[in-house]
């Protein structure tokens, strides 16, 4: 059962095809009938109203564990659904990547099918030549990513779309991340949170975007590289400070050559548990939905 109902989009929720019988129910009438008790972010609501010795609880987290409190409960909670690596079921971002309706083919399908960025270099033609890179982020709580981009700001000129340092205007209605990205030498993604495994869409829109992803976050980002190969995207942690960075972005703004060496991925075999994660993300249907996989964990450890 869900709890509470208004956090879900029940039209994304398939549980066709499941590997184990399945089924979903809003109806709190049959709440002490259920087998699980889902809840998103927090566990409290729902005090007094599981029997915790015949019903397992649930908890879904797509943000990080602090912003919520969800720390402090975790002891209380039988299946962890998070981003997390070591969740018992672990939802991945991915899906900003994926086609829900096509979940079950691998990485190259989307990134080539969907994307048309395998085996080809970025249109040079079409970039900006005085503004580096740009960047969308309007949750302005992260001080540090700010004051970062901040100073790198007076180093090389960057196009905000954002509310957070808002300097140029889009139409947010019809705008495409990805298309905006493509007229830039560089694609400034900057996680809110630098977390283990904690790797949203930022990420994923600037790896398929025709410009070089400039990322801000978990410090296991590789874990999700196309290729284990240094020439992905540019990590802002190996470098001392933002003046160092906006050198070597300037480098490479001045060297097509440098520039075109990491999209050389592109033109090669992808590694076998990049072309996997497909299958973790949050808006997948059928038997590689979140919620299948809830019900598979829940058979397989308390059947």
């Amino acid at each position: 059962m869900f709890w509470p109902k208004n956090n879900f989009d029940s039209d994304k929720i398939w549980i066709n095809n499941c590997s184990v019988p399945c089924s979903v129910t809003y109806d709190r009438r049959r709440a002490f009938k259920t087998d699980i008790v889902l809840v998103h972010q927090t566990k409290s609501i729902v005090e007094g109203f599981i029997n915790r010795q015949l019903q397992k609880l649930a908890l879904l987290s797509l943000e990080p564990f602090c912003m919520y409190d969800i720390a402090k409960n975790l002891a209380h909670v039988d299946i962890l659904i998070s981003f997390h690596k070591f969740s018992d079921v672990q939802v991945t971002y991915s899906n900003a990547v994926v086609d829900s309706f096509k979940a079950t083919e691998n990485m190259y399908y989307h990134l080539n099918k969907r994307f048309n960025i395998l085996n080809r270099f970025p249109n040079m033609t079409i970039k900006d030549q005085r503004v580096l890179g740009a960047f969308f982020i309007s949750q302005c709580r992260s001080k540090d990513r700010l004051r970062y981009l901040k100073e790198l700001m007076t180093y090389i000129p960057l196009d905000s779309y954002g509310k957070c340092l808002h300097s140029k205007h889009i139409d947010r209605r019809t705008y495409d991340k990805r298309q905006t990205f493509a007229k830039y030498k560089f694609a400034i993604s900057f996680e809110n949170s630098i977390l283990p495994d904690y790797v949203t869409e930022k990420y994923w829109q600037a790896l398929t975007s025709d410009a070089i992803g400039v990322y801000w976050g978990a410090p296991n980002i590789r874990d999700y590289y196309p290729k284990q190969q240094n020439k992905i995207m540019i990590e802002v942690k190996n470098y001392p400070d933002p003046k160092d960075l906006a050198n070597y972005l300037l480098m490479l703004h001045y060297n097509n050559t440098a520039y075109l060496e990491y999209f050389q991925w592109r033109y090669q075999q992808l590694d076998e548990t990049f072309n996997r994660m497909n299958i973790n993300g949050f808006d997948n249907g059928e038997q590689h939905s979140w919620i299948c996989k809830t019900c598979e964990n829940y058979h397989n450890q308390f059947q």
